[in-house]
């Protein structure tokens, strides 16, 4: 139960990382993510945690895929409940050792070194994302200093653009008034010429 509890927490987390940067022919369904080094990194060290050999460990026994844990083509863990209950009943310590490691003699099994994986990549700040969330937070802040700068120089393009019409505005009305002045000197010259 507990190993079926570990396959329907990792496939989720995997199906959302290849989704979100793309996987194989998937396209990325966030396009800021797409092909990002971290994510696929991440997903890289958490396959390799599941398909490496348990460090320590030798024989038939040592290391996931032995006992029924696989990764499928696709990246998803898949449990050969067969070969899981052929492993127990054949070696059950070995199976325990794969799982659990043997403290004694500083072997540590698949699942510590399982979470010890995931903390690399999510936990703490010199973790894989969190350096990519931090890489993200800045280009945010420089996006948002950039829109600032845009905004100013819109303002001031306003602005000037104000004082230009405004100017503009005054000339034609000059020019108006010069209109007029002209017209009522031409109806006066035509007036005193009759």
């Amino acid at each position: 139960a507990k190993l079926q509890a570990l396959v329907y927490a990792y496939d989720p987390a995997i199906s959302a990382g290849h989704l979100a940067a793309g996987f194989g022919s998937v396209e990325a369904t966030n396009k800021n993510l797409a092909g990002d080094s971290a994510v696929r990194t991440s997903l890289d060290r958490l396959a390799r945690s599941i398909s490496t050999p348990v460090s320590g460990l030798t024989g038939k026994y040592n290391m996931l895929a032995a006992i029924g844990i696989n990764l499928t083509q696709g990246g998803q863990l898949e449990l050969d409940r067969t070969t899981l209950e052929t492993a127990l009943s054949d070696d059950p310590q070995a199976v325990s050792r794969v799982l659990a490691g043997d403290p004694a003699n500083g072997i540590d099994g698949a699942m510590k070194n399982l979470i010890s994986t995931v903390d690399s990549v999510a936990d703490g700040s010199s973790s894989v994302l969190e350096s990519r969330i931090g890489v993200f937070d800045t280009r945010i802040e420089r996006l948002e200093e950039d829109e600032l700068d845009l905004e100013r120089r819109l303002e001031d393009y306003e602005a000037r653009l104000r004082s230009k019409f405004t100017d503009l505005e005054i000339l034609i009305s000059q020019i108006q008034q010069q209109g007029n002045g002209l017209a009522g000197f031409v109806n006066f010259s035509n007036q005193t010429t009759k």
